[in-house]
């Protein structure tokens, strides 16, 4: 295009800025320069549309027919500029990346390591949501989820087994100094026990033992794992905890295991990329599995 067909863009945009407030004070406020250059701007139009735009009087400026049709088209133009720009600036923010991960996996594996895939990976936006019962993944590039046995693949996608869920009966170091004298802990006899869900798990636990006189219900139910390992590390009781998910915290002593007898053994968190071709799917699934080898 052929520049000279077009005045300055700076003078269009104090044109349309004037021909809207009526105002050249207004316009210079809004545009964050001098009354003067405002005035200047629209003396130099005016010269190169050669006649009057705006109507002087000592009540100040109007603009005339010609100053209205071009700045409702300067403010048009600048309307699609700002969406066009704003695209822009979303595709070079990267692409988002939906992953769906159930609340335990999240808080004591994934969320602590992300930092990780964002310095390799600055320009994908990840949107983190709770992938538990009732709700729709349909939304979601990648899932992460607790599986027993070997998961089903639907056509499309790809499934890869992250690490073992195999749980063990812990507490924390504070329950253990406080009960320790008076409870056996090696046993579990009289423990306060904490429940994930429901009680088939410490059940079945229990009947492995061979401790088939002794009843596992008693002690709370906590549906979210994030509200049992709450209280967990509030020194309240045992629980089954899933050691993968728990590193961290059994090295530091902050988390004791109690019993080499191990449940859950044909648990097992599953990673499953619903959108595999999507380059940034396959960036996170490469980097998470990356991480799950090495625990």
């Amino acid at each position: 295009m052929n520049s000279s067909r077009i005045p300055p863009f700076a003078a269009l945009r104090a044109l349309a800025s004037v021909a809207r407030l009526q105002s050249v004070t207004k316009a210079a406020k809004e545009l964050n320069i001098s009354h003067s250059a405002v005035s200047h701007h629209i003396k130099a139009l005016e010269d190169w549309f050669g006649r009057s735009l705006f109507q002087r009087d000592g009540r100040g400026i109007s603009p005339g027919e010609d100053a209205v049709m071009l700045g409702g088209v300067v403010e048009d133009a600048l309307a699609r500029l700002a969406q066009a720009c704003a695209e822009v600036r979303r595709k070079g923010e990267g692409p988002d990346l939906t992953i769906a991960v159930i609340p335990s996996f999240a808080s004591w594996w994934l969320v602590p390591k992300l930092q990780g895939f964002q310095s390799r990976y600055p320009n994908v936006r990840l949107h983190l949501v709770y992938a538990i019962p009732g709700i729709s993944l349909e939304g979601a590039d990648i899932a992460i989820q607790a599986h027993k046995g070997v998961v089903e693949i639907p056509p499309g996608q790809e499934a890869v087994r992250l690490m073992p869920g195999i749980t063990y009966p812990a507490c924390s170091k504070g329950y253990f100094e406080k009960a320790n004298e008076s409870v056996d802990l090696m046993t579990i006899d009289s423990a306060e026990l904490l429940h994930d869900e429901t009680t088939y798990v410490w059940a079945q636990w229990m009947r492995a033992a061979g401790r088939v006189t002794f009843s596992p219900d008693r002690g709370p139910l906590y549906q979210d794992f994030n509200l049992l390992a709450a209280a967990i590390f509030g020194g309240q009781g045992v629980a089954q905890c899933p050691v993968a998910l728990f590193e961290r915290e059994i090295e530091s002593g902050s988390l004791i295991l109690l019993s080499n007898r191990p449940e859950n053994e044909d648990k097992s968190y599953w990673m499953t990329l619903r959108r595999p071709d999507k380059p940034a799917c396959r960036q996170f699934g490469d980097w998470t599995t990356s991480l799950s080898e090495l625990a």
